[in-house]
């Protein structure tokens, strides 16, 4: 069953990405036209913070330690 909803959250995630805002993400497209090998790139989606495990949400939990820290 858990497979089943992660499954479901990230075909959302897949599917929305205009409504995710992953166009704003001109860095990693600019990473991408200037490195030029790009035989090995699929489709290029980007995971939320929301998505638990994603680089995103760990970096968010990340700052959330060090502001505690101060």
């Amino acid at each position: 069953m858990y497979a089943k909803i992660e499954t479901e959250r990230l075909v959302f995630i897949r599917l929305n990405q205009t409504k995710l805002r992953s166009e704003e993400y001109i860095h990693l497209r600019d990473a991408v036209v200037n490195d030029g090998n790009t035989s090995n790139i699929g489709r290029l989606t980007i995971l939320p913070s929301s998505y638990a495990g994603s680089p995103r949400h760990m970096h968010e939990y990340a700052q959330d330690a060090i502001a505690y820290v101060r």
